[in-house]
């Protein structure tokens, strides 16, 4: 088991994943309904690949992807000039997002046990785990806001201190 994820390892050693919450009844609430996922205690190691493969398609792993080669195919049409929209329609169906997905499976496989990856789709699979699937785009959205602002407002400030202490003219040369 690798040794960065000891949190994770102490989640499976009962093989019990508690998900508070997860399983709601009739006149429950989410915080007086915990709901016990449980991880099978036989693991058929033959089986490991596909359960990795499996956790990426309920993390929305492989649309993430998706959402990233997009963008890319987008800019390169409008950035190379004089190339027919009909060969960028072939090229984009040319890179298979299987294989990216396949590529990535083969991580899990190397860094997760099988335990770890089962956890994770019990998790994925409760009630708790498609709601926090569901709000990942908006979390990571929101994410990369914030951290771009963050990472501006640290430039301008070194940069300020950097002015200040003498390091580099306030305007440019010229």
């Amino acid at each position: 088991m690798n040794a960065a994820l000891p949190w994770l390892s102490r989640l499976v050693v009962p093989l019990l994943l508690v998900v508070p919450g997860g399983c709601t009844k009739k006149g429950q609430t989410a915080t007086t309904a915990p709901c016990l996922v449980t991880v099978p205690t036989q693991l058929d190691p033959a089986t490991k690949r596909q359960d990795a493969l499996h956790l990426l398609e309920l993390t929305g792993a492989a649309e993430v992807a998706k959402q990233v080669m997009d963008p890319l195919f987008d800019t390169l049409q409008r950035s190379i000039t004089g190339v027919p929209p009909e060969f960028w329609d072939k090229v984009r169906v040319r890179f298979d997002m299987n294989e990216l997905k396949n590529q990535i499976a083969d991580i899990y496989v190397e860094e997760l046990s099988h335990e770890d990856i089962a956890a994770l789709v019990a998790f994925y699979e409760s009630s708790n785990g498609r709601r926090f699937t569901a709000s990942l785009p908006s979390i990571t959205s929101k994410s990369q806001k914030i951290g771009q602002a963050y990472g501006e407002r640290v430039a301008r400030e070194v940069i300020d201190e950097i002015i200040k202490a003498g390091y580099m003219p306030a305007q440019p040369p010229g």
